[in-house]
This record gives structure tokens, sequence and C-alpha cells, in this order.
């Protein structure tokens, strides 16, 4: 039987295998770390019920500018877990291509990695009326932002990663869990737009089910085993990585995050 939802087949695969290995990553000293599916699921949960608390809601589009990392799959699954709309783009989009991005899909709250992101955002804030929320993923020195762009921040309320895992830990989790089973096959999953290169952007509306549909038959096309590491190779917002993404899951298998990219894979 399929999942009606991607946050419902990993809450399946968790439960069933909660100790496997779910991601793997490299930390401040270098060192190999390991969360476990069931450490995932709980991450995810708490996140979605973070999102919840600073007033996103299902339906919502949010953007998501980020690279390959751990983070990106915890925020991703969670803002499809409150049955939101993720519009995801890597670190090396243009100014203007984040700015039509989040304007044409009138995001009210992005996700971005980190300073570099929030700059060329705000740099750009008059584009994007709707924007009033930007959480990072890394931390971020406010004050020091603050020198430059005291005018562009005005209105914009300022989250940290951190900061949703903290709210959404203190939540009972029941609010998420009836958002979650509500969310059908047929939802807006994502948003992903085109790299631009022969005109504008143009932006791809992707259902939970157009991912769902395809594990069955590329599960044998792409055989894991529980626990099996898989390396995180093209870039997270990408249609056919976040495919194989899912695919990994449903097989309770592991992706192996570490960046730069190219440096490891030489």
């Amino acid at each position: 039987m399929r999942d009606k939802n991607l946050p419902l087949l990993l809450k399946r695969v968790a439960e069933a295998n909660p100790n496997v290995p779910a991601q793997a990553y490299r930390d401040d000293n270098k060192e190999i770390k390991m969360i476990s599916y069931s450490e995932m699921q709980k991450i995810v949960m708490n996140v979605a019920a973070g999102l919840l608390e600073i007033g996103c809601k299902k339906e919502d589009k949010i953007g998501l500018i980020a690279d390959n990392r751990k983070e990106w799959f915890h925020i991703s699954m969670a803002i499809l877990t409150i049955g939101a709309i993720d519009v995801p783009r890597g670190c090396d989009a243009t100014e203007n291509d984040i700015s039509y991005i989040l304007s044409f899909t009138d995001c009210e709250t992005a996700v971005l990695e980190n300073l570099n992101q929030v700059v060329k955002v705000l740099k750009n804030i008059d584009k994007m009326p709707s924007l009033r929320k930007i959480i990072t993923i890394d931390a971020l020195d406010k004050t020091a932002l603050q020198k430059d762009f005291s005018k562009e921040m005005e209105g914009i309320e300022f989250y940290e990663y951190s900061y949703l895992l903290e709210k959404g830990s203190a939540k009972d989790g029941e609010e998420v869990i009836k958002v979650m089973h509500s969310i059908g096959e047929n939802d807006i999953a994502t948003i992903i737009f085109t790299s631009g290169t022969t005109g504008m952007p143009k932006g791809v509306i992707l259902t939970h089910k157009n991912f769902l549909a395809q594990i069955p038959d590329l599960n044998g096309r792409i055989p894991m085993k529980p626990g099996e590491l898989a390396l995180s190779v093209l870039p997270v917002w990408h249609s056919f990585e976040r495919e194989c993404e899912y695919i990994i899951m449903s097989s309770a298998g592991a992706i192996f995050y570490s960046k730069p990219i190219g440096s490891v894979i030489l």
C-alpha cells in the first residue's frame, strides 16, 4: 500500500527502523556522525511544530535556499509535514533568481542557509513585498547585519533553525500529527524552478503523488538495504536528487551529506 504523502512515508519507515542510520555527516571536527531514523523523525516533527509556532500554515509557500546538508532534509520534510509547499534553490542562485522565485510564488517565509543568502534577499527586499519571515540554518549576527540593512530589516521577523527545534520540542506534537494526516497525495509538495538558461525561470508544480508514484519502480533500479550509505551528489533542490532521497528513505538507507561535494568525490 502506497503512503498518501511523503511525511507519512518517513513516519512508517522510522517506526519500522528506529535505530537504523538515516543520515551521515561530518561534524565541526570532521568526524563522521550518524542520525538514526527515530532521531531524524523527531527532528522533523520538532521543526514542523516550530514552523506552526511562528505562524506558518498549510498551503503556505516557503522558500528554501540551501545546499546539500542534513538540515536541508529536516526543513524540507518539516515544511511538507505541515502541508506547506517548499520553493527550493541552491546557494549558487543569483540575487535576481532568488528575488524572482520568492516574489513570483508570494513566499511569506524563506529559509536561508547562511549570511550570504540573507544579504542577497535584503538587497532586493523591495522586490519581495510578501516576505515577512526569514529563518536561517546557520546562526545569524543580526546586530552586525543591521549596520548595512537596518531599513531593509524593518518588518521582517528573524528566526534560526535551532530556535524552531527548541520551540517545537516544547510542543506535544498533536497539531503536527493532525495536519500531517490531512495531506492528500494530490496536494502540492514543491514548486521547483528551472535554471533560467533559456529565459526567466519557470516554476514546476509537483505533488506528493508525483514523487510517491515513482518509488515502487525505482526501488528496484536503485536497490538499497537498511543502513547502507549513499552519497548526496546532485544539488538537493533538483527533482531527481529529491526523488533519490525519497527512494533511499523508503528503503531505510542512509544519506551522507558532505560539502564541498566535488573535493569529496575526488
